[in-house]
């Protein structure tokens, strides 16, 4: 199973330090996403679902199903096929809660999509990847996430701040807007440091990132991210999301839980070190990629009257 025994490598210092830092990152921003939030829009989601379901469809199904059939046509080793997959199986990555605070999203199904899918993966994880395994590498290998674990980081970074934030909006009255915007860029710059030190202690292990891998690997990447926003948000809007919710919708789609994919692979797959590829080059472009997206469908639909 997946513990903090296994996000603890050779570089002790520095992984610990990454560790408490990306933590930090998740809370604030989970947190500023309460100080907008009221008790009512969260109660909406439960009393109105239908866009929350819509969300998990495509976060959920969709989008393993289209990562599926794109790699099962690319002639690309098996390792890298598994990764692809792994990626797109690993959804809510702690980024996607910020482009959505930034964008200014629908936060109260942000916070939905990000607790459920926390949830349903230690389900689902197991079931696709095991099954990727056996279609493309005949491996059998037994995948295992620790249910105690989740269930407490989902309580401590999603549930506990965002109801922290909702608690102390009125009692902060005018400086909670400034607390909120101070958030949206000092959590990014520590959720910046954390990525560049995972970066520096896998950079190029094993020649997972040399240049003959890059120069296929990244634009088909960018090409993946671009494709899932664009699934996300076209999706939605035929079955009748609102703009601004296909476009929260969108980003969750886009941007994925690429630490928990490479510690994943880390743990079960060492022995395959290249399916760790494509959750470590995603890593590196998505968060530009998918905001980049938001913002052009932000300025696209927010004059109409669907946003």
């Amino acid at each position: 199973t997946l513990s903090l025994h296994d996000v603890l490598p050779i570089c002790f210092p520095v992984t610990i330090a990454r560790y408490i830092t990306i933590r930090m990152a998740i809370f604030m921003v989970m947190f500023a996403m309460g100080l907008g939030l009221t008790w009512k829009e969260l109660t909406l989601l439960v009393v109105k679902p239908g866009n929350l379901l819509i969300g998990l469809l495509v976060q959920m199904l969709m989008l393993p199903l289209l990562a599926f059939l794109l790699v099962v046509f690319l002639p690309i080793e098996p390792a890298y096929k598994v990764g692809i997959v792994l990626l797109a199986i690993c959804p809510g990555g702690s980024t996607s809660n910020l482009v959505n605070l930034w964008m200014g999203g629908n936060l109260a199904l942000c916070v939905g999509l990000t607790s459920i899918n926390s949830f349903l993966t230690q389900f689902t994880i197991p079931i696709f990847l095991q099954a990727t395994l056996w279609i493309f590498m005949s491996a059998n290998t037994q995948i295992a996430l620790p249910f105690a674990e989740i269930m407490l980081e989902i309580f401590l970074l999603t549930l506990v701040p965002v109801a922290t934030g909702i608690l102390v909006k009125p009692v902060l009255a005018e400086l909670a807007g400034r607390l909120q915007r101070g958030i949206k860029f000092i959590a990014p710059v520590l959720m910046g440091l954390s990525i560049l030190s995972l970066a520096a202690l896998r950079q190029n292990s094993d020649g997972l990132l040399s240049a003959a891998v890059l120069v296929w690997l990244l634009p088909f990447m960018v090409a993946l991210n671009g494709l899932a926003v664009l699934l996300g948000f076209s999706i939605s809007r035929w079955l009748g999301v609102r703009a601004r919710g296909a476009m929260t919708i969108s980003v969750e789609v886009g941007l994925h839980n690429t630490a928990m994919a490479i510690l994943l692979a880390e743990s079960h797959l060492d022995s395959h070190a290249a399916v760790m590829a494509p959750a470590m080059v995603y890593a590196s472009s998505s968060f530009f990629v998918t905001l980049g997206m938001a913002w052009w469908l932000k300025r696209r639909w927010s004059s109409d009257a669907v946003w």
